[in-house]
């Protein structure tokens, strides 16, 4: 039997040419079944970023929401630095509160 997660690849991969859009939504769609996908997430943004896809204020959520989760400071502040240094983007309170989550699950309090 096929699961939720496999289903949601095999369409994904059935797209020809993907957008930011369906990045997106397939990277939502995965962490929503399964918080502990942050290296998944940066994987699945690494490869967007390969195909020339262009990250938006949504991708950069769902990121450091994955970097969050799976307590990933190093490349979640990476990955936060790079909104405004690479892709001239001011990075808005949803980035600045997953920042937080990333910062206090390691308990960095005072950096958060």
């Amino acid at each position: 039997m096929l699961n939720g997660v496999t289903v949601l690849l095999w369409v994904f991969n059935m797209i020809p040419t993907k957008g930011t859009v369906n990045w997106n939504t397939y990277h939502g769609k995965l962490h929503a079944w399964d918080y502990g996908k942050g290296e998944e997430a940066l994987l699945l943004f690494e490869k967007m970023l390969d195909l020339r896809a262009k990250p938006n204020s949504v991708t950069f959520t769902g990121v450091l929401s994955g970097c969050s989760h799976s307590q990933l400071v190093d490349k979640g502040l990476l990955i936060f630095d790079s909104i405004s240094s690479n892709y001239s983007t001011e990075p808005d309170a949803d980035h600045y509160s997953f920042m937080v989550f990333v910062l206090d699950r390691v308990d960095w309090l005072e950096e958060a």
